[in-house]
């Protein structure tokens, strides 16, 4: 085997192992499963593991949270709102999303939302936290109509029900949501590896090729995917420096910005789902 044989296997593996470790920064911060709700109030602890600062390395209070619940067997068709609450140094220091921003249920489904600890419209009470302290205490969710707390007197008419799951992921400032399983990419929402199932019929042919390659001091990309498809390049650390979206599988060619030197992962996810990958070396800066 020659010496440059060699040079290229040890570069492949060395790209191999720098780019499994690329993916959405993301945590799972709330999940209930199978749970037959009686109460008004469901209260329960952080996930272990869970990262003690949710602005540095990763700034999840300036990302998403993403939420989908799944109901089942609920006795009445009347509004029920579920809203959710974090806690700090016990149950002191509170903040919630707001009374009109919470899930409206009316029916036995599932149930998505996407929201910002920073819009004011979806959240109060951010002041009151130490996003960066790691002293997070408890959670809870809480069962509303319109106006505040539901009767305890009344609350037959909403209780019980099954809580088949529910699910909330935080994601950090900037990325887009790798999608648990199970989950459908909603309208407005950024996905990894999206496949959107609601038409559930629009399968366009075509080969999933495409090329990345130095062209005017931009990263040029030339493609020949024919289907919807979310672009991605990563940097040998793992963070990603640039994106692309085509919602209608029509673009052939375009420009997805300047890079400076060093070497890229770069990911198309078609709506096919059939992940295409390709490094990329830029021996000076693109610019």
């Amino acid at each position: 085997m020659g010496q440059n044989s060699r040079i290229s296997i040890a570069l492949g593996s060395l790209l191999l192992v720098a780019f499994c470790a690329v993916q959405a920064e993301q945590f799972r911060l709330i999940y209930h499963e199978n749970k037959t709700v009686t109460s008004i109030f469901i209260r329960f602890g952080y996930p272990a593991g869970m990262p003690p600062n949710w602005v540095s390395p990763n700034n999840y209070k300036a990302g998403y949270f993403y939420t989908r619940i799944e109901v089942r067997d609920k006795t009445t068709t009347k509004n029920m709102a579920l809203q959710w609450c974090l806690f700090q140094n016990s149950w002191s220091n509170e903040s919630c999303q707001h009374d009109a921003a919470a899930v409206s249920v009316t029916n036995d489904g599932v149930y998505y939302q996407r929201g910002s600890f920073l819009d004011p419209v979806m959240w109060w009470g951010v002041n009151k936290l130490n996003w960066e302290s790691g002293s997070w205490s408890n959670m809870q969710i809480v069962h509303k109509g319109p106006g505040g707390y539901y009767d305890n007197a009344n609350k037959g008419m909403h209780f019980p029900y099954q809580l088949v799951k529910w699910e909330t992921y935080l994601v950090a400032e900037g990325d887009p949501i790798a999608l648990p399983e199970g989950w459908e990419c909603q309208d407005g929402w950024e996905c990894d590896g999206a496949v959107d199932t609601r038409d559930g019929t629009r399968r366009p042919e075509g080969q999933n090729a495409f090329n990345a390659r130095v062209s005017s001091g931009q990263i040029h990309i030339d493609s020949d995917i024919r289907q919807p498809f979310t672009l991605s390049m990563y940097d040998l650390a793992g963070r990603r420096v640039a994106s692309f979206r085509d919602r209608t599988g029509s673009t052939r060619s375009f420009n997805i910005g300047a890079m400076g030197p060093g070497t890229y992962l770069t990911v198309l996810t078609p709506e096919d789902g059939k992940v295409v990958k390709q490094a990329l070396t830029v021996a000076k800066a693109a610019f």
